[in-house]
């Protein structure tokens, strides 16, 4: 029980470290980054999920999300995502869980970006709204693959549970731009 809590604690310092050394190479690199300014609104990102819990409980699915961005500096960029995926609790029912957040891009090089975001999850069993915080380092293609394959993400985000329960979600995925 305390070992899958370990894992996602261990998991989420080397993401926040991949993050905090993207954010100083934003600072100091920002020389190699090629990045265009504007909307990016046909943004979206597939990829599974695993939710691990503090109570030993675990789901697996599959997530979807529209994460339309304003590219405000070749350094920088605010987004939103909207995502809806399945996860099943220890009973094994499904339940929908909706996530909503807004999110601060970092772009230290052309191909490369960290992001913080922060809003919430809404589970539909139960009809309970907590806060989700998360970060995420993606890799974007010098073009897109396919015509809209245009980057790999690794991230992990908080779920905020009452009663002591911890919800950790482990996302890698793809994200697809048209």
């Amino acid at each position: 029980m305390m070992i899958r809590s370990k894992t996602a604690k261990y998991f989420w310092s080397k993401i926040l470290l991949a993050c905090m050394a993207l954010m100083v190479l934003s600072v100091i690199g920002q020389s190699s980054v090629a990045k265009a300014s504007g909307f990016e609104l046909l943004r979206f990102r597939l990829q599974p999920v695993a939710m691990l819990q503090n109570n030993g409980a675990k789901s697996y699915s599959f997530m979807g999300s529209y994460d339309p961005r304003l590219v405000v500096a070749d350094w920088l960029a605010f987004g939103l995502h909207a995502g809806a995926t399945v996860f099943k609790d220890a009973e094994t029912t499904k339940f929908w869980a909706l996530s909503y957040q807004g999110a601060i891009a970092l772009i230290p090089h052309k191909n490369f970006e960290a992001e913080l975001a922060g809003g919430a999850q809404t589970w539909t069993k139960g009809g309970r709204t907590k806060p989700l915080v998360g970060s995420k380092v993606a890799y974007e293609f010098d073009g897109p693959l396919l015509g809209f394959l245009d980057r790999v993400i690794a991230g992990y985000h908080y779920h905020f549970e009452q009663s002591g329960r911890q919800n950790h979600q482990i996302r890698l995925g793809i994200g697809l731009k048209f």
